[in-house]
C-alpha cells in the first residue's frame, strides 16, 4: 500500500485577520510554502476580514455551505 504524500492532498486554509491567538501571517506563510511544494491548484487560502480565532461567523450557514461544497468536490 502506497503512503499518502502531501502532494497527493488538497489543502484548505481559512484564517481570520483579527485572530489574536494565531497571527494570520502564519497562515499566509503556510500558504506560500505549500503552494511552492504542491502547486497553486492544490491549495486554497481564504483570509476572513475581522474574524477572530474560531469566530462564530466562521460557522455561518454561508461558510459551512462553502466548506461542504469544497469537501464534496475534493472527496466525492
Amino acid at each position: 500500500q502506497r503512503q499518502m504524500c502531501i502532494r497527493d492532498r488538497d489543502i484548505l486554509i481559512w484564517h481570520g485577520d483579527a485572530d489574536l491567538d494565531v497571527p494570520y501571517l502564519q497562515s499566509e506563510r503556510l500558504n506560500a510554502l505549500l503552494t511552492r511544494i504542491v502547486g497553486t491548484d492544490k491549495v486554497e487560502f481564504k483570509l476572513f476580514h475581522n474574524y477572530k480565532h474560531a469566530a462564530d461567523q466562521l460557522y455561518s450557514d454561508e461558510n459551512l455551505g462553502i466548506l461542504k461544497e469544497y469537501l464534496d468536490e475534493k472527496f466525492a
